[in-house]
C-alpha cells in the first residue's frame, strides 16, 4: 500500500494454535497481536509455553528487525516485551506445575505481577487450566 511493505505472519502453538501477525519491516514495527502481552495477563489455556516461548526468543534474537510492538493487550512497546512475555510464560509454567486449584493459582500470579491488568481473564482461562474432574474419573 503506497509502496509500504506489509508482511503476514502465521504463527503456531502460541497463545492459539493458529495466530496472525502483521509486519511493517521498513517501518521496524510489528502487529504482534496476542503473541506478546504488555502488563497484562495472558491467555494460557492451550498450554502452549514451550512452542511460545521458542518463538519468543526467535523474535528476541531478531530483535532489530522489529523495534516496535504492537501487543494484543497493553500498550505498544519495544523489544523489552519478549523478556517480559518469557519471564511470565517461565513463571506460569512452574506454577501450574505446583497448584492445583484455580483460586490459589490466581492469588499467587496476581502477587507476582501485581500491576498487570486483566485479571478477569485468569478467572476465565481457569475453566481451560484446571478443567471440573469427571464424574466417572478415579
Amino acid at each position: 500500500v503506497d509502496d509500504v511493505q506489509i508482511d503476514f505472519i502465521h504463527m503456531r502453538n502460541v497463545e492459539t494454535a493458529d495466530a496472525l501477525m502483521i509486519a511493517f519491516p521498513g517501518r521496524g514495527a510489528l502487529v504482534a497481536q496476542d503473541f506478546v502481552y504488555n502488563r497484562v495477563h495472558a491467555f494460557l489455556g492451550e498450554r502452549s509455553f514451550d512452542t511460545w516461548a521458542a518463538a519468543l526468543r526467535e523474535y528476541q534474537l531478531n530483535a532489530t528487525k522489529y523495534r516496535t510492538l504492537l501487543p494484543g493487550h497493553g500498550q505498544p512497546a519495544g523489544v523489552e516485551l519478549y523478556g517480559e512475555m518469557l519471564a511470565y510464560l517461565s513463571f506460569t509454567k512452574r506454577l501450574l506445575q505446583d497448584v492445583r486449584d484455580p483460586a490459589i493459582f490466581k492469588s499467587r500470579l496476581v502477587s507476582a505481577f501485581p500491576n498487570y491488568a486483566g485479571r478477569t481473564l485468569l478467572d476465565h482461562e481457569s475453566r481451560f487450566l484446571f478443567p471440573p474432574k469427571s464424574a466417572t474419573a478415579s
